[in-house]
């Protein structure tokens, strides 16, 4: 492992004793994530040592970038390390703090600070990957690289910038000391957040009746491999097949499967794992789904869904026996005057009801136990029939869309309102020939793109990503705001995510998980208000009275 290197364009320093009020906080987000985790007590615990013994370490600053402008003094200088001593010294205070002052520039900025935290250890982990995920984001490098100019390993860089992948909850823990890393690295590397929330919670109480204690991470590891990783090999389903749920795309090119991020799942043996069981079991439904609807079309009565986890309560155990008043064709009938299957008693002619299993999709051919006493007393066993769905009730029927569309289309809005409207158009044209093409955008989200503008969908080509090699001609006569706004929604669709890709809408200063929050307390609210319909529109009298002139006419 290389040395830690310190950027190039750091070339004099010079030590000064300075006012504290021409200091000035560094505006990088590493630095502002930093802050809002700083605490009241150990900023007043830092005062109190500082009014015994004074600040003993300078504080790093540099020539402020802005200096001389409307908001910012001549004289000022931006802190690159030591804001807490300063926040301290102000406490204390202190008039005056000694600074050590260096030359880096704005690209450098970030990387000194990490390598200066680093070599210190202040930092919490989730620090460390915020700032490895800015540097990389600033200089445009991969994580290997990221790792060479620091000087920390490779894997290290890796497994920090997972933890960004962790829902908040599972942050919070980490920050509040509640969650250990190498626990954290667990949960961080399943795919969804509404299971890592679940993984969270069963984490906090051990396996082994310990109240007090949260699982030991060989617990947790075994736990999620048991409960939350899935093999592959035995889905019911194409691993390849691009289309059946068009959002997630391939299994095979998935970064959730285990094979595809070699780094981060050296621990797991079988390359063909998925880590995202929601995922893997949307998939699954669809294929049942599909079998079902088949069969049912043939007229065959299938019982499937919650209806069949009903008749076979104990499936997760393990235990594919089935009850609720039924029986498997091949189980062994006990009563009458000798043993045999269900099979033989109902005889070659009897059509059995399929109930389809929770686990596996597989069709089981049973019969009611009505069926079974009619064929022990000499009767012909009756075929059950395909049901016929239920009537929907009458009143007003609330056909909501997909909430990931919905998040999707809220955004592409967001975005338009919020991009750039000033530049020359013939630059700006110029630069979108060049990158529209190279930018691996989403087919699903430029579909919603092109009816946002109001373009057909030919506008853009299908299939999983799109990789285009000129602007689409519709867009011939854009002006500079919507070439800009083109271009940020083409990388805004390079991302599986509903909600896009997220440097996009911090760009623009976008809450993806508010927008989310708002589109479903809107869909509650359609649902209630279309209950609230339905409910008048049976007791309504001008309802009552509209049936009877019609009974009159009658």
């Amino acid at each position: 492992m290389n040395a830690p290197m310190l950027p190039a364009t750091m070339t004099r320093e010079a030590f000064q004793i300075v006012a504290l009020a021409g200091l000035v906080p560094s505006s990088t987000r590493t630095q502002e994530r930093r802050r809002a985790r700083f605490t009241k007590q150990e900023i007043s615990e830092l005062a109190a040592n500082i009014k015994a013994v004074g600040v003993m370490l300078p504080i790093i600053v540099r020539r402020h970038p802005k200096a001389g402008t409307l908001t910012i003094s001549p004289e000022a200088f931006e802190i690159v390390a030591g804001e807490r001593r300063w926040l301290a010294a102000t406490e204390a205070g202190l008039r005056e703090v000694p600074v050590l002052v260096r030359e880096i520039s704005d690209a450098d900025l970030v990387q000194f600070q990490l390598t200066e935290n680093l070599q210190r250890k202040t930092i919490s982990e989730l620090e460390e990957a915020e700032g490895y995920d800015e540097l990389r984001k600033l200089k445009k490098l991969n994580p290997d690289q990221v790792a060479e100019l620091l000087g920390v390993s490779r894997t290290t860089v890796f497994n920090r910038l997972k933890l960004l992948d962790l829902c908040p909850e599972a942050q919070k823990a980490l920050e509040a000391g509640k969650l250990a890393q190498s626990c954290a690295m667990l949960i961080a590397r399943i795919g969804h957040h509404d299971t890592q929330r679940r993984v969270l919670k069963e984490s906090a109480q051990s396996e082994y009746g310990d109240d007090d204690a949260p699982m030991t991470y060989r617990e947790l590891h075994d736990h999620i491999a048991d409960h939350y990783m899935v093999d592959l090999k035995k889905a019911p389903f194409k691993t390849d097949d691009e289309t059946l749920l068009p959002k997630a795309g391939s299994c095979v090119k998935c970064p959730k499967r285990t094979g595809n991020q070699k780094d981060l799942f050296a621990d797991v043996r079988n390359a063909n794992v998925c880590t995202d069981p929601k995922c893997y079991d949307d998939k699954r439904q669809v294929v049942f789904h599909r079998a079902a609807a088949e069969l049912e079309a043939k007229g065959r009565k299938v019982i499937a869904g919650a209806a069949a986890r009903k008749l076979m309560p104990y499936v997760e155990n393990g235990n594919d026996s089935i009850g609720g008043g039924y029986s498997a064709l091949s189980e062994i009938h006990y009563g009458g005057a000798r043993s045999r299957p269900v099979r033989e008693i109902l005889g070659p002619d009897f059509k059995p009801t399929l109930v389809q299993h929770p686990g596996t999709g597989k069709m089981i051919e049973v019969a009611s136990t009505q069926a079974i006493a009619a064929a022990l007393g000499g009767k012909k066993p009756k075929a059950e029939k395909a049901s016929k769905p239920p009537a929907r009730p009458k009143g007003p029927q609330l056909h909501l869309p997909d909430l990931d569309d919905q998040v999707t289309e809220r955004v592409i809005k967001l975005i338009a309102e919020k991009a750039p409207k000033k530049f020359s158009r013939g630059v700006l044209h110029s630069i979108a020939k060049i990158v529209f093409p190279e930018i691996n955008a989403r087919a699903d989200k430029l579909d919603l793109v092109a009816k946002h503008f109001g373009w057909p969908k030919t506008a853009f080509r299908s299939g999983g990503y799109y990789s285009g090699r000129r602007l689409p001609k519709e867009a011939a006569s854009f002006d500079e705001s919507k070439l800009v706004l083109l271009l940020l929604y083409a990388m805004f669709a390079a991302s599986w995510l509903p909600q896009g890709n997220e440097s996009v809408l911090e760009f623009l200063g976008i809450d993806a998980n508010k927008t989310r929050q708002a589109i479903i307390e809107e869909r509650k609210q359609a649902k209630v208000n279309a209950r609230m319909k339905a409910k008048l529109a049976k007791t309504s009298p001008l309802v009552k009275t509209s049936k009877k002139t019609k009974a009159g006419r009658k």
